[in-house]
């Protein structure tokens, strides 16, 4: 009988839209490595649970943290990087033995995927970025996946972190010891916004809409894809916040995406039927057809306009 598999852990809330063990398990077989890579949903009261099960289990491997749970973890471990003390946040645990160790991969993985972007190497020194050529960068959220975006966007770039916990903010930019930038206020999200090169979304909502944004200007979305939701939400919180939207997976060259500049989504063309000024269907995807809405199309079919049937038009047959 073969041994059971090993398994990798994916911790974090919610979990289950991720696309992480779909990739994973393709690269473990292709690589003919014997492992599972398994989500796991857990709030925080049962994370000390789960650390506790990955240290005792000797099948599981390690795991990886995602939302909202890359600060809090921390607190469970027995020893954390460097790079990843610095952050205040750890996306991946390592198990040697009995013994628990965190990293931070995040800030590599964002510094890689600007360094494709712009056609230059990453920084040589783990954990000192270079901006990406960037001046000033705009980071939406104040958790763990904006920490380390912070982290490798300096010192080069001005960072300005914008969060609904206004607290939370100050407390990123005073351990990072953030100079050049500081903390902003969601009601200014927008004249922020409209100031930078850069903006990184690091919450799981669909900030910022893509009307805000200038033709020159670069969105990196930390998440695989953006939900379904009309593009005007501006009332999303911070990481761990807007559970109704796509999650928020761990930063990395094969999980973030730059948009392009000036790229936008199709919208609807035919307002002028809708009573409305603005169609809330229009960025629903699916329900849209050829860039017209359907919700501007009747409900009800005109009535037939008949006619008496005449020997002359249509003769009978005998």
């Amino acid at each position: 009988m073969p041994p059971d598999p090993s398994i990798v852990l994916l911790l974090g809330e919610p979990v289950t839209r991720s696309l992480s063990p779909g990739m994973q398990n393709v690269a473990f077989a292709a690589l003919g490595i014997d492992c599972q890579y398994m989500p796991r949903e857990v709030d925080r009261a049962g994370l000390a649970g789960v650390i506790d099960e990955l240290r005792a289990d000797e099948h599981i491997l390690g795991a990886n943290v995602t939302i909202p749970h890359k600060e809090f973890v921390i607190a469970y471990l027995d020893e954390v990087d460097p790079q990843a003390a610095r952050i205040g946040a750890v996306n991946t645990i390592s198990r040697q033995g009995s013994t628990l160790k965190g990293w931070n991969t995040d800030v590599e993985g964002f510094q890689r995927a600007l360094a494709e972007q712009s056609g230059k190497s990453p920084s040589p020194l783990a954990g000192e970025g270079r901006g990406g050529g960037y001046r000033a960068a705009a980071i939406i959220g104040a958790g763990g996946a904006a920490r380390a975006v912070a982290a490798a966007l300096q010192p080069a770039a001005e960072v300005w972190v914008i969060a609904r916990n206004l607290e939370q903010a100050r407390r990123l930019c005073r351990d990072l010891e953030i100079e050049r930038g500081g903390p902003v206020e969601m009601n200014q999200m927008r004249e922020m916004v409209t100031r930078v090169d850069l903006v990184v979304n690091a919450t799981p909502a669909d900030l910022p809409p893509a009307s805000w944004l200038r033709p020159d200007q670069r969105l990196f979305d930390l998440r695989s894809r953006r939900s379904r939701e009309p593009e005007c939400r501006d009332d999303a919180g911070d990481e761990g916040q807007g559970r109704d939207a796509a999650e928020d997976l761990p930063v990395g060259a094969e999980h973030g995406r730059i948009l392009a500049p000036g790229r936008r989504r199709r919208r609807c063309t035919d307002h002028r039927r809708h009573r409305s000024a603005a169609c809330p269907r229009c960025t629903s995807g699916p329900r849209t057809s050829r860039g017209r809405c359907t919700r501007s199309r009747r409900r009800t079919p005109r009535p037939r306009r008949t006619r008496a049937c005449t020997v002359e038009r249509h003769p009978r047959r005998a």
